[in-house]
């Protein structure tokens, strides 16, 4: 009798408008996924099935969107099927349970199906999510190797520090010194105790999240947020796992602290955002970026003009930034002392910024790029101008256009409504949106749907500017 090629069929609960993948084949047993209101049946590659085994292996199972788990699975060439290469569905089962074909899954009562018949056995008993993927998901998919129940999670002081540079540089180029790190937890107010977490595995570094607390301003007042920076995993073990427990953990531990709303800044063309998504994170906001064509003839407004911004000058620009961003929500709320963290480390940081001067006095700031001011550029970009009275807002932007060598002028705006309507009336054009985001999961019961409206989303009111991204 010639040998059947091992499939696994499944039926999963999804919402519908969600992609299927009919042509995926594997050898996986099990299936820990969630189900919302509408069924669809489908075929799950090897590959796709651990993704969406890993984001249902979260030990929170009290989340909204966690409403019902279900999973429909027949497994063809097992020992006790050989000749059907037809499946039947089976019923899903429902939340804490799971079924699984053959005896490889390590389970100790096997229960016989209404299938049984035509010669299929399942076996099912009750499990937590994390008991079900320590003793059942494969050890391996396609020759990369789970998460294994050997990852420990660490702090920067229990891990080689040698390990951590290493993983930051081929991350983010970012040289993360054991002198940095006490430099944040010594003088950022963001920073928590033990700086980050970190996956370890056979004694070496995986994996990095870095959790933040900071307030913002909500609908509903006032309220201390988690922020999720630094989120990396080596490039070797990509797609394993490891950056998504980080995750988990981080997400426990702003529980811990009382904590109802996680955050994080990303980009949607990075293999991050899709994992964000998948765990529940939703955008707060459209962020857009201005962009007009110059007159050659663009000349620097009579009376104003730009000057470095120095330490002492840090009180009045919080001032400004206060000024206005009144009335808005989101990142509202800036601590002076993270700033100043940054300027005390390294004394370049405000060299990204310029006070603007108007007949003189001093009206407000700009935030460019780094070599953005010392070395001109072809398109300027201006990633934060903080200018409270419109004619001096007006008038800035039209001297930053003046500094521009090429001709196009670019400018990153805001979800405030306020602030593109100030763009557009000076011809900028703000239809496409950056591939920055600010994304944003509930972690206290509330629907993460209502996330963006708490923000100031939909309502024009969204404010995030270069100087809070983290």
């Amino acid at each position: 009798m010639k040998p059947v090629p091992p499939m696994v069929r499944i039926r999963v609960l999804l919402p519908p408008g969600l992609p299927s993948y009919p042509d995926g084949r594997g050898d996986v047993l099990v299936l820990w996924c969630l189900a919302f209101s509408a069924g669809q049946g489908m075929y799950v590659s090897r590959h796709r099935f651990m993704r969406l085994a890993r984001l249902c292996s979260r030990e929170q199972t009290t989340d909204p969107i966690l409403a019902e788990f279900a999973v429909t699975l027949m497994t063809i060439g097992s020992p006790f099927v050989h000749e059907r290469r037809g499946s039947k569905r089976l019923t899903p089962c429902k939340l804490g349970s799971c079924v699984a074909s053959n005896g490889t899954a390590g389970l100790d009562r096997r229960q016989t199906s209404r299938h049984a018949s035509g010669g299929e056995h399942i076996l099912s008993k009750h499990l937590s999510p994390g008991d079900l993927m320590d003793r059942i998901a494969p050890s391996s998919i396609k020759g990369q190797t789970r998460v294994g129940s050997s990852m420990q999670i660490r702090t920067y002081e229990e891990v080689d520090p040698r390990e951590v540079f290493r993983l930051t540089m081929l991350t983010f180029g970012w040289r993360l010194t054991p002198d940095l790190v006490r430099h944040f937890l010594r003088r950022d107010p963001a920073t928590v105790p033990g700086y980050a977490f970190y996956a370890v595995e056979t004694g070496h570094v995986m994996a990095q999240a870095v959790p933040m607390l900071m307030n913002v301003r909500l609908t509903t007042g006032v309220e201390q947020v988690g922020g999720v920076a630094g989120v990396c995993s080596l490039p070797s073990v990509w797609g394993r796992g490891y950056a998504r427990r980080l995750m988990t953990h981080t997400h426990g531990f702003f529980r811990e602290q009382g904590v109802g709303l996680s955050t994080l800044t990303t980009s949607r063309n990075i293999r991050g955002y899709r994992i964000y998504r998948r765990m529940g994170y939703v955008d707060l906001a459209r962020l857009p970026l201005g962009v007009r064509s110059l007159s050659p003839r663009t000349t620097r407004p009579a009376g104003v003009g730009f000057r470095k911004v120095r330490r002492d000058d840090l009180p009045r620009l919080q001032t400004f930034f206060a000024q206005y961003v009144r009335g808005h929500l989101g990142w509202t709320e800036r601590d002076p002392r993270r700033l100043a963290c940054s300027a005390a480390w390294d004394s370049h940081v405000l060299d990204r910024y310029r006070m603007v001067m108007r007949n003189g006095r001093p009206v407000g700031y700009v935030h460019r790029s780094s070599g953005g001011w010392t070395h001109g550029a072809e398109v300027v970009v201006s990633e934060e101008t903080i200018v409270p009275v419109k004619e001096d807002f007006r008038a800035t932007v039209r001297a930053l256009e003046a500094k521009a060598k090429g001709p196009f002028a670019a400018v990153d705006a805001t979800g405030s409504r306020r602030d593109q309507g100030w763009y557009r009336s000076l011809g900028y054009r703000l239809d496409d949106s950056l591939p920055a985001t600010v994304m944003a999961l509930p972690l206290d019961g509330r629907r993460p749907k209502d996330a963006p409206r708490l923000f100031g989303g939909p309502q024009g009111k969204f404010v995030m500017h270069a100087t809070d991204w983290f």
